[in-house]
């Protein structure tokens, strides 16, 4: 996951264009594949992406960018709570 951090960290903003489908193909199986743990990266890849694309790219792509995120912070919030319910039961 760091890898891929560092990749879309230094991708141009072109380079991320061309690569959205595979971008949001790759984010939509970490959601599926990943151990719930790791969605605090996806969220991490998420952020960098947006903050490196353009405003046009994320125009164009607003609809798909906002379900993904959505769905990884509804992942994260998840893992907290459960989190949280598994210590209030052990004390």
């Amino acid at each position: 996951m760091d890898f891929v951090v560092s990749y879309v960290a230094k991708c141009s903003s072109e380079g991320l264009q061309s690569h959205f489908t595979a971008f949001v193909e790759f984010t939509k199986n970490a959601i599926n594949s990943l151990r719930p743990s790791s969605f605090l990266f996806l969220l991490r890849i998420l952020e960098v992406y947006v903050k490196r694309s353009s405003a046009k790219e994320r125009a164009l792509h607003r609809k798909e960018l906002q379900d993904t995120t959505q769905k990884v912070l509804e992942l994260c919030i998840s893992v907290a709570g459960k989190t949280l319910s598994w210590e209030r039961k052990g004390t």
